[in-house]
């Protein structure tokens, strides 16, 4: 009983120590900056990327998804905040240079829209949903530049 504790413990001690203080984190060119009440805390550099646009929170697995744009395509991408390991989550297609995302952790979907449309990825590994470029949510009359989800209300 006791050396199961040991690693339990021992493997939160180890993972606690990649941690770095935060509380914002801005995307911007190949880079994700980490702000701890107004001061710069780390700098991560992202090789894969050429244009981060959007950064959003996972609290549930603790880790930051991102969209990486360069047209005529988008990525999102994962970057685990414990491993600091980077995982390309999709790559679709995109006729705009800049895309907003958000997370919704209750039902692990990703949202993002571009330009008129608003799309959905799941990221919950038991979903059945397989889509390669996410799903079409809706097809707004207006251009609009950002999206909010209510996570709370079902």
């Amino acid at each position: 009983m006791h050396s199961t504790r040991v690693v339990a413990v021992l493997t939160l001690v180890v993972g606690l120590a990649h941690c770095f203080p935060w509380d914002i984190v801005v995307g911007g060119d190949k880079q994700l900056h980490f702000y701890y009440n107004g001061t710069l805390t780390h700098t991560e550099e992202i090789p894969l990327a050429t244009r981060i646009t959007s950064v959003t929170y996972d609290p549930v697995h603790y880790r930051v998804l991102f969209t990486d744009v360069i047209k005529p395509s988008m990525k999102i991408y994962s970057f685990d905040l414990s491993t600091r390991k980077i995982q390309s989550l999709l790559t679709t297609k995109t006729d705009s240079s800049y895309v907003r995302g958000v997370y919704d952790p209750v039902t692990q979907l990703l949202f993002w829209k571009a330009i008129l449309n608003i799309y959905t990825f799941s990221l919950n590994p038991a979903s059945s949903d397989k889509a390669v470029d996410g799903n079409l949510l809706a097809t707004i009359d207006n251009y609009c530049r950002d999206i909010a989800v209510d996570s709370c209300g079902g």
